[in-house]
């Protein structure tokens, strides 16, 4: 089955138990049509626009598309000039060097291939959109950000649920660049974390966990950056048109394409 797939997704389904996956989901309680979805994102791509079913397993929402995809691909006659213009030096030597690097270094790892306008415009026809690519220094480290929502594909994805994790609620969970362990216990849900710098981080968890009636509990875990967590996940081959990264390369001073294989951190389907 995976040698039906398009080349660059099979290198991101490769390696994974996608079966297995689908077994564990329906182990845990998934509907079958989910459990059949995921693996099937799994195997072929996410895709970047239109509606995304739901589950049936986490909170409902309604958030509808703020555009259509056909608006989008008419609209990129007079976008895509006007992005593609804006694609110049920041003024920051070391952070264009650095988000230089960033890219050269996805395209080494497969997220990224190197492409041209007349490349697209073969590819593509004349309804591909450019994504702008820009740097944003976060704890010493840059981080780089394609900007799919100034570009439109983002305003066509419409969700049904959404992963409510307490974001909002002051000390309800650790930070998610930390290391750190500790426990939970006591009625209220209290929890007790150590941080690598030996400080410790006291607050409440989130209610749902003790839903139960559950106390006492411990918690042992290890929290990562988030940023590259998508990385492994393939973007659905049919929308390519949609994910041409644009970024100013500071060598040659001149704006360069990029097809963008992975999904990106922004994507909606899953945020």
């Amino acid at each position: 089955m995976i040698e039906k797939v398009d080349a660059h997704q099979r290198r991101f389904a490769s390696g994974k138990s996608i079966l297995l996956t689908r077994r564990a989901l329906l182990d845990c309680g998934f509907p079958t049509a989910a459990a059949k979805e995921a693996a099937n994102i799994l195997l072929a791509g996410c895709p970047l626009v239109g509606a995304f079913p739901a589950t049936g397993v986490f909170p409902a929402v309604n958030r509808p598309a703020a555009s259509s995809v056909k608006d989008l691909i008419t609209s990129a006659s007079w976008v895509r000039p006007a992005l593609l213009a804006s694609i110049r030096s920041s003024g920051h030597t070391d952070m264009g060097l650095a988000l230089w690097r960033a890219t050269v270094e996805e395209v080494e790892r497969g997220w990224l291939t190197p492409t041209s306008y007349e490349e697209c415009c073969n590819m593509f026809g004349r309804c591909w959109v450019p994504i702008r690519r820009f740097g944003l220094w976060q704890n010493g480290k840059l981080r780089p950000i394609d900007d799919y929502p100034a570009s439109g594909p983002n305003q066509t994805a419409a969700t049904h649920e959404a992963i409510y994790l307490g974001w909002d609620r002051p000390h309800r969970w650790p930070h998610p660049s930390m290391g750190a362990y500790g426990a939970i216990g006591g009625a209220d849900g209290e929890f007790d974390i150590v941080l690598p710098s030996g400080a410790t981080l006291k607050g409440l968890v989130y209610p749902d966990w003790f839903e139960q009636g559950v106390s006492g509990l411990s918690l042992f875990g290890r929290t990562y950056y988030l940023h590259e967590a998508y990385k492994p996940l393939g973007r659905a081959p049919a929308h390519g048109a949609l994910s041409v990264i644009a970024v100013h390369n500071p060598i040659e001073d001149r704006p360069e394409l990029f097809l963008q294989h992975s999904v990106p951190f922004s994507e909606p389907s899953l945020l």
